[in-house]
C-alpha cells in the first residue's frame, strides 16, 4: 500500500488514502506531493522540501543505519537500471544526459524507471552473481 507525500497542500504530511491526499491538493495553487511505496522515502521526500513531519503511529528510528545502503535508479545512459550496490560501485555510469534518484525501497526505484518510461533495465545487487562491476 503506497504513501501520500504531501509538501504543499491545505495539510502537509503523509497519507495512505488516495482520498485523503487528494482532499489536501484539490484546489490548492502549486500542490506538491508524491506516491512513494515506503514510508522512509514519503519523509525523505518531505524533508528536503524542508517540512518536518511528526507522526503519532508508522515508522519510529533512522531508516538509514538499517539499509546498508541504498537504491540508485539510472534512467538513460549505456546502462540504465536499479543499482543496490554502494555509491562509488555505480558512480561512473552517471555521466551525460542520464537522470539520477535514490531511493531506499526497491518498490519506489521501480516506479522511478516506469515514470521514465524505461522498460528494459538491468537490477544489479552486492549479494547478486554476476560480475558486473
Amino acid at each position: 500500500m503506497p504513501y501520500y507525500a504531501v509538501a504543499k497542500g491545505y495539510n502537509p504530511g503523509i497519507y495512505r488514502q488516495w482520498e485523503e491526499c487528494a482532499n489536501q491538493v484539490r484546489g490548492y495553487s502549486g500542490n506538491d506531493f508524491r506516491k512513494r511505496f515506503c514510508y522512509a522515502d514519503a519523509e525523505r521526500f518531505l524533508s528536503r522540501k524542508s517540512i518536518v513531519y511528526s507522526h503519532d503511529c508508522g515508522y519510529y528510528g533512522d531508516f538509514r543505519n538499517t539499509t546498508p545502503y541504498v537504491y540508485y535508479a539510472i534512467a538513460g545512459g549505456e546502462s540504465p537500471g536499479i543499482y543496490h550496490v554502494p555509491w562509488y560501485k555505480c558512480k561512473h555510469l552517471v555521466h551525460g544526459k542520464v537522470k539520477l534518484r535514490k531511493y531506499y525501497c526497491l518498490a519506489d526505484a521501480k516506479y522511478f524507471m516506469k515514470r521514465q518510461h524505461i522498460k528494459n533495465y538491468c537490477e544489479v545487487s552486492d549479494d547478486s552473481d554476476d560480475e558486473y562491476f
